[in-house]
């Protein structure tokens, strides 16, 4: 996992609440509901299940990464990223690959307008697990913490099967990315 820092610890998440999460999501697939309403529920699911400050996700339209869903502490730092094209969900939308930093501090020459950002706002970790499917990245959600942290395996792990299932559904049934307004989530 690219850039990560810090002793490997187990995963951090409660399987209960994970379980709950992509039975929801799963509902909302089941259902005809709007794509904007689903990388939402994405949002909310990872932030609540992970235990973080805020979560986002970026789907590409025309080309560049743009800010889809995203809790409210963390905007700024999405539209940050978004400007710039330089950040987590942008290296992890050009890899393929998660891209996890447990600590943004060491990150400055790597992304300095995201990470600016993201002291500015409180933010000292994040990740970006890209949506996958069938070999193909079709967008990003980004995870962020206000302390250091070591995103273990197991919580990435996790994360990626809650982005996949979306993915699936984004690449399967539905539609163009590019037409989904922006969501802001609640948290």
């Amino acid at each position: 996992m690219g850039g990560q820092t810090g002793e490997e610890v187990g995963a951090v998440y409660e399987p209960a609440a994970y379980v709950a999460a992509l039975s929801r999501i799963l509902q909302m697939l089941e259902e005809p509901s709007p794509i904007g309403a689903i990388v939402s529920e994405l949002t909310e699911s990872v932030r609540s299940v992970f235990g973080l400050a805020g979560a986002a996700v970026l789907l590409p339209t025309d080309g560049e990464l743009t800010v889809t869903a995203a809790a409210a502490p963390v905007q700024g730092l999405e539209r940050a990223q978004q400007r710039s094209q330089r950040g987590p969900a942008c290296e992890a939308q050009r890899r393929g690959a998660v891209v996890a930093v447990a600590d943004l501090a060491q990150a400055r020459g790597r992304w300095p307008e995201f990470v600016a950002a993201a002291q500015r706002m409180g933010i000292a970790a994040t990740a970006a697990v890209p949506l996958r499917w069938d070999r193909q990245t079709l967008g990003c959600v980004d995870l962020h913490a206000v302390t250091p942290r070591p995103w273990c395996p197991g919580d990435l792990t996790a994360a990626a099967v809650l982005a996949r299932v979306v993915a699936g559904h984004l690449a399967t049934d539905g539609g163009s990315p590019s037409s989904v307004d922006i969501v802001n989530t609640g948290s």
